[in-house]
């Protein structure tokens, strides 16, 4: 009889230990899947002035509330255009998509979202620039604001 009570306690321990490894190792793998690991930047871009554009390249809708747009880059422009719209379609940003500054950056485009984090949304994509075409991750906050942005290498 006890022997049967230390079997069932001993069980109940090794479960419960296998139960928090196998939470921890899915955060893990959660948290690396979202952040930037051994990626480039962060970068946050340069302001662009003028932003009335028309036919973005890409676009994603971020839960019916933001729309992100990218522009691919004219020959005047120094990189792709990227800006956010708000829910009444009014620009609330509005930069030029660097990187490094002895890079070029000639393509950005977006994929999915979700949030991430207690308020900070990512945009998963791709970038094409002097390192060839790479994942790209941009962080903004649920009140419209670029955080930063990651190109991989």
């Amino acid at each position: 009889m006890k022997l049967k009570r230390i079997i069932k306690l001993v069980l109940l321990i090794l479960l419960s230990v296998l139960l928090i490894a196998g939470i921890a190792f899915t955060f893990f793998i959660y948290k690396i899947s979202n952040e930037p690991f051994m990626d480039d930047g962060p970068f946050t871009g340069a302001t662009r002035k003028d932003c009335q554009l028309n036919n973005p390249n890409s676009e994603i809708k971020i839960y019916e509330k933001y729309t992100l747009q990218s522009f691919n880059s004219k020959a005047k422009d120094e990189s792709p255009t990227v800006r956010l719209l708000g829910p009444s379609q009014e620009i609330l940003w509005c930069i030029y998509a660097n990187g490094y500054k002895e890079t070029d950056v000639y393509e950005v485009s977006f994929s999915s979202s979700k949030e991430v984090g207690y308020d900070r949304i990512l945009v998963k994509g791709g970038v094409y620039w002097t390192y060839g075409h790479e994942r790209a991750l941009w962080y903004i906050n649920n009140d419209g604001k670029l955080l930063e942005y990651w190109y991989s290498w």
